[in-house]
């Protein structure tokens, strides 16, 4: 099944080309890597993937759908650049936080089941104890792992993550590219954009690069 599909796509900011006719084909099983210098566009991919933005030319299909279709349905989980700075002040707990990762998956009748569903993913990355805690007084580390975990409790079918690593001490990083491997093996499909080392990230099935507004294989 194709996961992420990009024909001939091109994309412009005030004329200025940032995608120029890029292809891009995922499949259901694939751990991908995308890497490139900054402003080479990996940013602008994203959003285009995920509806952000439209693109002047092309056309891309998520899940062998329409974009805003298949995002409807709940099967893509996003872990967003910088998300640890916008965490910094913000009052939720962590249960909070989680619970807005489950609102398509869970209906009004099913509302207890969001406890122990938010719980058991913490509990697979080694955070249940920040359950009641403040998402504002977790260490960077910790933040971005509750993220993943939010993006993961909905049961996606694909993972998107923009610069996961960002700010985020070895140790958490370590663990990132394990429980990614791990997932991979189970079946999630996954989309990485990084400037880590792509050998880094141990199981990617491919390495993509984006430079001059095309995506090759490295």
């Amino acid at each position: 099944m194709e996961m992420i599909r990009l024909d001939r796509v091109t994309f412009c900011y005030r004329e200025i080309p940032v995608l120029k006719e890029a292809d891009l084909l995922m499949e259901q099983g694939d751990y991908v890597v995308l890497t490139g210098e900054n402003g080479s566009g990996k940013s602008t991919l994203l959003k285009l993937i995920l509806g952000e933005r439209k693109p002047q030319k092309g056309q891309i299909r998520l899940l062998q759908k329409e974009i805003l279709q298949a995002l409807k349905e709940g099967k893509v989980g996003y872990v967003p650049q910088n998300s640890i700075s916008q965490n910094a002040s913000f009052p939720a707990t962590v249960q909070e936080v989680m619970r807005t990762g489950l609102y398509r998956k869970v209906s009004r009748f099913q509302v207890g089941r969001e406890r122990q569903i938010c719980l058991d993913m913490l509990e697979r990355l080694g955070m249940a104890e920040t359950f009641h805690k403040k998402i504002g007084e977790l260490s960077g580390g910790q933040q971005q792992r509750v993220m993943l975990a939010r993006a993961m409790a909905g049961d996606p079918k694909l993972l998107i993550l923009d610069e996961p690593t960002a700010g985020v001490d070895a140790v958490s990083v370590e663990t990132l590219y394990r429980l990614l491997e791990e997932w991979n093996k189970e079946g999630l499909t996954i989309l990485l954009v990084t400037h880590d080392d792509p050998a880094e990230c141990k199981g990617a099935t491919k390495i993509l690069r984006m430079k001059q507004g095309r995506i090759t294989e490295v």
